[in-house]
């Protein structure tokens, strides 16, 4: 027999026993539900994680008005016994019929469209979710709260506010890439925290971000959790509190693992990932099976994304996907940061309090929206980046747009100087040797302040009318094209306002708009310094000895002196540095500056071509000692 041959080798493997493994089980569970699912549905959520497209269905006033019709035919066919919260609403109302056009269950169409968008406008996913989030906050708060208003920070208990002022459940200041809203779990699993304050508090954060955002109810929420949630407040002080140096605490015995997929099934949000980041233990990857099997829905299953391993890798792996890692609020040692959760809470007490009747509020600002704060953390704002792009398009555009101009100038210049060139010729060979002394003694005297000062001021003018003209265009494809927003950070409440001052926003675009020519004039002065250097080393090697200038050429630099002086102007006023010292720096923009041109000046001086002030100061004074 032939024991090499391959299909006697495939039989032996067949016939050798098998070892049941239990990840096998978590593998074929996820497979089958992979496999219910057509091959683009698989693709589209699969991009949908990683940030690059987004399921959201574009929504038209006619879809939304016939998603609403259907919405309450499918609400009117579920069973009573299935909706009592629903239908002791509908009660509530024939007792107290004042109440019942303020009553959201019943006429809030805005309050309906969040469940459409998070099933995308699936109306028997929408109103099942509808259902169940009812009987969550009724069995949660109660039916005072659950009958007549949403749930609001004021109405938590002492021990849950704080839990939640802890921090263990927090959300990241600006959206990741996508504009997606980021929520951080960092601990509360351990058994000391009580599993429905637990659930009351996730519940709560995940229900106000959709609120009255729709940018967050169509594009969803990313959820992160860290290995620290499984960690107790004992573990987490040993030797500095290190990561490796605490021990892992498993939640209540007594608690379900199928109250977390309750919960998840009842949030008016849409949830497009779930990333565990944790170690690459046998502790957590059991945690991951538990979870996996009895902690998620069919859907929701698909969408959880475990990263074990490093530390390092795992930020990585959440930056593959869009998340702005340098945002989470938490250290290399395991300690939380609360700064942007305590500006949080004072924003959702403002908004729940109404007390935003002289400014408008807001949570967070959106993926179109510039904000303005001082430091670098707004620059992780995904709207200052589509406004620095902007700029540097405009950018781009002009330095072609200069290219094209200087092209055609060279090409007129170069015609109109040969013909010069050649009526010079002709005029100088008829000159006799009394003109070429003439031209040896007598210096030709210019003015270098007069012909500086009228260049200047049209420069100044040029410069004002281009910043002017992109801040327009940058204004208008913000608010008109990309219906953004321009946000301030008030110190006072701790929170973003609305700006609406035009002058105000055009001055806060205008520096904005400065620091980016600065910077990219940089980059162009260091390319062209690049490509000099290596062409300056080829030139001098050819140069040759100099010899000495012919009076016609002599006359060719008398003539040019003037456009000399202009073309240093011109460079001294485009260079950074001196670019606020010429008067178009950007105090021309911003409340308090002056420009140049205002301040006194010294009075002219007069000094011929080819001799420098220290040379003439120092001829002046060797004749007074002579004297």
């Amino acid at each position: 027999m032939d024991y090499n041959n391959h299909t006697f080798a495939r039989v032996v493997t067949d016939l050798r026993p098998v070892v049941p493994d239990d990840s096998l089980a978590v593998d074929d569970l996820l497979s089958r539900e992979l496999l219910k699912l057509s091959l683009n549905d698989r693709t589209a959520i699969h991009e949908e994680i990683h940030g690059v497209r987004c399921l959201a269905v574009q929504e038209t006033p006619e879809l939304i008005v016939a998603a609403l019709i259907e919405f309450q035919t499918e609400l009117d066919r579920i069973p009573p016994k299935d909706k009592r919260v629903y239908e002791e609403c509908k009660m509530r109302m024939l007792l107290f019929p004042d109440e019942e056009q303020t009553c959201y269950v019943l006429h809030d169409d805005d309050f309906r469209l969040r469940f459409l968008r998070c099933e995308l406008f699936d109306t028997a996913k929408a109103t099942l979710r509808f259902v169940n989030y009812l009987n969550f906050v009724h069995e949660r708060w109660g039916p005072e709260i659950a009958l007549k208003r949403l749930v609001q920070f004021s109405d938590f208990s002492k021990s849950e506010l704080k839990l939640i002022r802890k921090g263990y459940f927090q959300v990241l200041p600006f959206r990741d890439r996508s504009g997606r809203r980021v929520v951080t779990i960092l601990g509360g699993f351990s058994p000391e925290i009580d599993e429905v304050g637990r659930s009351k508090v996730i519940f709560y954060i995940m229900d106000v971000l959709t609120r009255n955002d729709i940018e967050s109810q169509r594009k969803g929420i990313i959820i992160i959790t860290e290995a620290c949630m499984w960690r107790s407040d004992e573990g987490a002080g040993k030797n500095g509190g290190g990561r490796s140096t605490y021990s892992i605490r498993f939640p209540n015995p007594k608690e379900d693992p199928s109250q977390v997929r309750k919960m998840i099934a009842s949030m008016p949000s849409r949830l497009v990932a779930l990333h565990n980041c944790w170690p690459d233990q046998p502790s957590y990857i059991l945690i991951a099976k538990i979870l996996t099997i009895h902690g998620s829905g069919s859907m929701e299953r698909i969408r959880w994304k475990y990263h074990l391993g490093d530390e390092l890798e795992m930020r990585y792996r959440l930056k593959s996907f869009g998340i702005p890692i340098e945002m989470l609020p938490i250290t290399e040692s395991g300690t939380i940061k609360l700064n942007f959760h305590q500006q949080w809470i004072k924003t959702r007490k403002l908004l729940e309090q109404q007390q935003t009747n002289v400014v408008a509020v807001v949570e967070c600002p959106g993926s179109n929206d510039v904000v303005f704060r001082q430091g670098t953390a707004s620059v992780e704002n995904p709207g200052n980046a589509m406004c620095r792009d902007l700029i540097l398009t405009y950018l781009e555009e002009k330095e072609t747009e200069k290219e094209e101009q200087k092209l055609r100038h060279n090409t007129t210049t170069a015609s109109a100087a040969t013909t010069s060139a050649a009526a010079t010729t002709a005029t100088i060979q008829q000159q006799d040797d009394r003109h070429k002394q003439q031209y040896e003694v007598e210096p030709v005297i210019l003015s270098t302040t007069v012909i500086p000062m009228a260049y200047m001021s049209k420069m100044t003018a040029a410069y004002n009318t281009n910043h002017t003209e992109m801040i327009d265009r940058v204004l208008d494809q913000i608010i008109n094209h990309k219906h953004g927003n321009f946000l301030e950070w008030d110190k006072h409440r701790s929170t973003w306002i609305q700006m609406t001052d035009e002058v105000w926003i055009k001055r806060k675009v205008s520096a904005l708009l400065y620091t980016c020519i600065k910077h990219h004039r940089r980059q162009v002065k260091t390319n062209n310094n690049t490509n000099n250097n290596s062409s300056s080393s080829s030139s001098s090697s050819t140069s040759g000895s100099r010899r000495k200038n012919t009076p016609q050429q002599q006359l060719q630099l008398l003539s040019s002196a003037s456009s000399l002086q202009t073309m240093a102007i011109k460079s001294e006023i485009e260079n950074d540095d001196d670019a606020e010292a010429a008067g178009v720096g950007p105090y021309i923009f911003i409340e308090g500056g002056t420009p140049s041109s205002k301040q006194q000046r010294c009075c002219n001086i007069t000094t011929p071509i080819g001799d420098s002030p220290s040379s003439s100061f120092r001829k002046r004074s060797k004749r007074s000692r002579n004297n």
